[in-house]
């Protein structure tokens, strides 16, 4: 059983950063994770948008996205495996489930998890 942090005072933040379609070189390196502060993503175009998880770890780690306030949060929050030793995973976050009344989305991370955290937003004409 895995043991996500507890609700932390204070939050990393994870803006959004644009990237083109065609950039296939330019990885921004994102946001270093610490679990005991877990991240708020910025408000974000969830339209064109993926968040990009890693995890440097010797063992996979679990990440939870947190239910928001609006329709959808009655699912309740969301679990996601984190591959061991650089493995990664991109997700396509709903804001009717995960958006927080500042507009936020809240992850929070299992003790131990190393990685980083990108919020990815494809420029609005593609290129």
């Amino acid at each position: 059983m895995s043991t996500t942090t507890a609700m932390p005072l204070t939050r990393d933040t994870v803006a959004a950063v644009t990237v083109p379609c065609s950039d296939t070189v330019n990885t921004p390196t994102g946001v270093a994770i610490r679990p005991a502060n877990g991240i708020a993503l910025a408000e974000y175009d969830p339209a064109r948008s993926l968040v990009r998880i890693t995890n440097t770890a010797d063992t996979d780690k679990t990440v939870t996205v947190k239910a928001g306030i609006f329709t959808f949060a009655c699912l309740g929050d969301l679990a996601i495996n984190v591959p061991a030793k650089t493995g990664d995973v991109l997700i396509v976050l709903e804001p009717s489930r995960f958006k927080q009344r500042d507009r936020t989305t809240l992850l929070d991370f299992e003790r131990g998890h190393t990685g980083r955290v990108t919020l990815l937003q494809v420029t609005k004409d593609g290129g």
